[in-house]
């Protein structure tokens, strides 16, 4: 049952005992009053009853018209008090009934003695009635007052008998009040105050961190329901503390909280292990404690810095650890504050940071190496490229001036071997011009602009037109973007493209070029497609690499660096270049540049 019924119900029983009992009181003092009623007119009773006696003896000594009169106004009030009695009195009905007979057989007795007495002042023969009748007065008189004397006694304790019973019927009904009340307090005691008790108690134990502590109310009132509420939050809380706990416990960074002062409050596993200690040793130690004095003044400032500034902060800090190594950490400190904004202290999360330090470090030694070996090879591959163009210049010079001046003193195997020589020395100087055209892209700063790729195509048609009218190619083009390059980079890149489409056109078949483009996510996608011959899949990333050829040179020109050119212009540029082919069917080269 609720409470709140309960509750009523308790406050409707006692309310109803009560009314009870204020009506058992109320009862009882009437009958009370009654009873000090009954018992004054029996006392007036029995004293107008003493009266009439003596006024019957003062009359007998001296016969008055006084007394007379006095006679009757006493004989009128006792019978008014006689009819009192007698619904006051029920259970002495008869007895008062006889004393009224009585009462007025003495009134008739005192009303012919009296008549008999002026009789007897003018006649003394009736002297022997009046004696009589005196003494019938008297004994009646004595009988009267005796009857009167009983009728008070019995009546006097039936009077007292009622009082006793009311004064133990109002003693009943308050015990039975002050026991109702003892039980409903019991009730309320095992129902309110004890659950009540057990809720406190509980809450004292939250209060103090023991979330694991159930508040043992079961019921199924509003007490139960605030238990089960308590216990169903200590439970969350519980579970949340040990999530955030584990959390804290098993990550890798070493976490910390101290007060204004410094002093640690907590730190977690990883902390522990660092400094080979435990949460409870540290507490209350500072820095100052733990590392040497440089580290410790470096750490408290940073500290006092999260603090004064009251935001967080990102600082590259070093502590040395248990085994005396020093490791560095990349640290987040930051102000912690209780509820109402004052603050607390400093938390802080470390992350060690040492081997990316040292990788770093190893990093950058090999990357000023392998720059200064670039810087190297690239100052050898334009001093190579330059001085073999001159022994290449001669080569090539007196070959022509053989085949010129003594062509008609060879036969034709000697000239056709001065001709290999020409053709070579023309390729290889192709090749060495490429290459540094390869070199200068490694070493030149490429300033990137808006650049009309629309411009860029037009210059490397206007370049192609010797092979495009010989081999009767025909391209077609959209409306090309505008992207962030260079424009002759992208002038050449167009240039190697398409010329590339033209020398692997299938053999007896016009090449037949598309060139489009969509854009994606703020980038440009450039599609050149041809019907050439097409590109088995695994050399998809070899047609890319610097002399990388996939036919002889009977079966095309070209010097094997113009795809990785291309490559190269287009990752300079931040872009991606990628092939895809169906063998027999043609090549599509795509290009992704960033839009302007």
């Amino acid at each position: 049952m609720l409470i709140r019924h309960q509750l009523f119900v308790k406050i409707v029983a006692t309310a109803i005992v009560t009314l009870l009992s204020v009506y058992v009181a109320i009862s009882t003092l009437l009958a009370q009053q009654r009873s000090v009623d009954n018992e004054t007119l029996l006392v007036n009773a029995l004293r107008t009853v003493a009266q009439l006696s003596s006024l019957a003896h003062e009359f007998a000594l001296h016969p008055a018209e006084r007394i007379t009169e006095q006679w009757r106004l006493q004989q009128q009030q006792l019978s008014r008090l006689l009819k009192r009695l007698q619904q006051s009195l029920p259970e002495e009905h008869l007895a008062i009934v006889n004393l009224a007979q009585r009462v007025e057989h003495v009134d008739s007795i005192f009303s012919r003695w009296q008549a008999s007495a002026q009789y007897a002042f003018n006649k003394s023969e009736n002297q022997t009635l009046m004696l009589l009748l005196q003494d019938d007065l008297v004994v009646e008189s004595q009988a009267m007052i005796q009857l009167s004397f009983d009728i008070h006694k019995n009546s006097i304790d039936i009077i007292r008998h009622h009082s006793n019973t009311s004064t133990f019927q109002m003693l009943g009904m308050l015990a039975t009040l002050v026991l109702i009340i003892i039980v409903l307090s019991v009730s309320s005691w095992h129902s309110m105050i004890v659950p009540l008790g057990l809720i406190l108690a509980g809450t004292k134990q939250l209060q103090i961190g023991n979330l694991a502590h159930l508040i043992p109310v079961h019921s199924e009132d509003e007490l139960g329901e605030i238990s089960h509420a308590l216990n169903a939050m200590s439970k969350q809380l519980h579970y949340n503390q040990h999530l955030l706990e584990s959390i804290v416990d098993n990550t890798s960074a070493i976490i910390y909280v101290k007060d204004k002062n410094g002093g640690y409050i907590t730190i977690n596993h990883a902390y522990e292990a660092l400094l080979n200690t435990n949460r409870k040793t540290i507490a209350g130690k500072t820095d100052h404690d733990l590392f040497t004095k440089q580290i410790a003044d470096v750490l408290r400032a940073n500290d006092l810095q999260a603090m004064q500034t009251g935001k967080a902060i990102a600082i590259e800090e070093t502590a040395q650890h248990a085994d005396g190594v020093l490791h560095h950490y990349i640290s987040i400190k930051f102000p912690i504050y209780d509820v109402k904004s004052r603050l607390l202290g400093s938390a802080g999360i470390s992350t060690d940071i040492s081997e990316r330090i040292h990788i770093e470090q190893q990093l950058a030694s090999k990357t000023a190496e392998l720059l200064q070996s670039n810087e190297a090879l690239q100052r050898f591959a334009y001093v190579a490229s330059h001085d073999l163009q001159e022994p290449l210049r001669a080569i090539y010079g007196f070959a022509e001036l053989l085949q010129r001046k003594y062509h008609d003193k060879l036969d034709a195997q000697a000239m056709h071997y001065i001709d290999y020589i020409t053709s070579g020395a023309t390729r290889l100087q192709a090749m060495i011009q490429a290459l540094l055209h390869y070199s200068r892209l490694e070493t030149q700063h490429i300033e990137s602009v808006a650049v009309d790729l629309n411009q860029a195509y037009g210059w490397a048609v206007d370049n192609l037109q010797r092979q495009i009218r010989d081999t009767h190619a025909c391209i077609g083009c959209v409306q090309l973007p505008v992207v962030k390059a260079s424009l002759q980079e992208m002038g050449q890149l167009f240039q190697n493209l398409i010329g590339n489409a033209i020398k692997y056109a299938k053999p007896n078949l016009a090449p037949k070029i598309d060139i489009s483009s969509e854009y994606h996510q703020g980038d440009w996608h450039i599609k050149v497609s041809d019907n050439g011959e097409g590109i088995a899949e695994e050399y998809w990333d070899q047609i890319f690499e610097i002399f990388k050829r996939l036919h002889g040179h009977s079966h095309s020109e070209g010097n094997g660096i113009g795809l990785a050119i291309c490559k190269k212009i287009v990752e300079k540029h931040g872009g991606k270049l990628w092939l895809s082919s169906i063998p027999g069917e043609g090549s599509t080269f795509h290009v992704l540049l960033h839009a302007a």
